[in-house]
């Protein structure tokens, strides 16, 4: 059922990040997700810094796709160094982008849009 969810999610995703011009570096070909045991682990596939955005129904966030700052869709973002893996904690749908480079706080370096477009700015 899980795998089944993140390929409908895949494909939906790559069909929304296709709505705005991307004029940073998008690191979908970087980033794989795997998942399981409701868990998702993210891993960083290429020999750059990558970060990823996602939201959805997650075990310790009572926030949801949607409900991201400035009235963003993605809720949570963290960096993953080449090579490297970032595990999250689902309970059911999810979804997920990413962008080539670093992020932090105060300094963002992606826009999300409320359909869950999103554009890479760096």
């Amino acid at each position: 059922m899980l795998k089944t969810v993140f390929i409908c999610l895949t494909m939906s995703l790559g069909a929304i990040t296709t709505a705005h011009a991307n004029p940073g570096q998008d690191a979908k070909d970087c980033l794989s997700a795997t998942n399981g045991n409701e868990k998702v682990v993210f891993h960083n596939a290429c020999d750059e810094r990558i970060f990823v955005l996602w939201c959805g129904a997650l075990k310790y966030s009572n926030k949801g796709c949607g409900d991201g700052p400035d009235g963003g869709f993605y809720t949570h973002s963290n960096n993953i160094d080449p090579g490297q893996d970032y595990e999250i904690d689902v309970t059911g749908e999810y979804n997920y982008a990413s962008c080539r480079g670093g992020i932090d706080f105060g300094n963002s370096k992606y826009k999300d849009f409320p359909d869950g477009s999103y554009q890479c700015l760096q």
